[in-house]
């Protein structure tokens, strides 16, 4: 019975850090393109214009939808905290 206490704490411990939250403001290496994100809304900036969006995670990747934006851009969450974009890699500010 022990074991199986054990193999459900592992999973939950793991399931809970797979679910990190993507929440916070990130940015460009030039900081001329900036993205914050909360609570399932975000502001994606780049060259002066400002796009509001929506996103959800989903395989532990951002969905970011931008009414400016054709479709869903797809942002891959790293292992170090930053984001891959088609527009370069956008870091965590703040860390």
């Amino acid at each position: 019975m022990r074991r199986y206490q054990w193999a459900a704490a592992v999973l939950a411990a793991l399931t809970l850090s797979a679910c990190k939250s993507v929440d916070g403001q990130y940015e460009d290496a030039n900081g001329g393109i900036t993205l914050s994100l909360k609570s399932g809304k975000g502001e994606f900036a780049m060259m002066g214009q400002v796009a509001v969006c929506t996103y959800k995670v989903k395989s532990g990747d951002v969905l970011l939808s931008c009414a400016e934006f054709e479709g869903p851009v797809a942002l891959k969450r790293n292992d170090d905290g930053t984001l891959s974009s088609p527009f370069g890699p956008l870091t965590r500010k703040g860390s």
